[in-house]
């Protein structure tokens, strides 16, 4: 039987200009935190930043798999936000999210630049651009000067449909799937998008929604290893 794929969490957004400095504090020390220490099935949390475009802020939470996302422990904080998720969440601006699987992943290492290309599948190849995925793209771009890590995803209609309904926000946009590619520097992911670029990705049953956007890491969390002498 295959293995669970592991569950991915996007959530980007922008925040009144006011408020970025607050906003940031908050996510950092206490929303990624809740998430990440207070799930079980949570593997990491990261922030990145844009220079320019909107939204500015994205957030990538990982889970053992899709089913973290809605297990009771996760929708219990959401569905009783604390007051400070309750003053910064309704603010959030031109909100697009993602629930997903990662169906394709090569992970070596964190990278300081990530670039991000929202994708809209053609209906009936969904199978087959997640093998081209799997065996021959993921592969290819993990081999370029720079490129550490690369992952393809799909959004979970059934996770989806779950979990809209308990968000504080009812105007969010949802991507269909998500090329997502880390590199060393923002010299070499730009290399490493050229190729992206040069790909007729609607050829392989993917359609661009736009251009892939650059971002920078601000923020990294992993859930800390367990002690030598922990047990289950």
């Amino acid at each position: 039987m295959a293995l669970p794929c592991k569950g991915l969490l996007l959530v980007w957004t922008d925040i009144p200009v006011e408020l970025e400095y607050e906003f940031n504090e908050w996510y950092n020390r206490d929303h990624v935190r809740e998430r990440i220490l207070g799930v079980p099935g949570f593997i990491r949390g990261r922030r990145f930043v844009s220079d320019s475009g909107t939204p500015k802020y994205l957030a990538t939470y990982e889970a053992e798999s899709i089913a973290v996302f809605t297990s009771e422990p996760y929708r219990a904080i959401v569905r009783n936000p604390d007051a400070p998720s309750r003053k910064f969440i309704p603010l959030f601006e031109h909100t697009v999210k993602g629930i997903c699987d990662i169906t394709a992943e090569v992970d070596q290492a964190e990278g300081a630049a990530i670039g991000v290309l929202p994708l809209t599948r053609s209906a009936g190849r969904e199978s087959e651009l997640r093998q081209w995925m799997a065996d021959g793209f993921i592969p290819k771009l993990i081999r370029q000067h720079g490129v550490v890590a690369a992952r393809y995803a799909e959004k979970n209609p059934a996770a989806l449909a779950a979990g809209t309904a308990e968000h504080l926000r009812s105007t969010d946009r949802y991507i269909d799937a998500v090329l997502m590619i880390e590199a060393v520097s923002q010299r070499d992911l730009s290399d490493a998008l050229l190729i992206v670029e040069g790909e007729a990705l609607a050829g392989r049953g993917a359609e661009p929604r736009g251009e892939a956007r650059r971002l920078s890491v601000i923020y990294t969390l992993h859930v800390p290893p367990r002690s030598a002498g922990a047990t289950t």
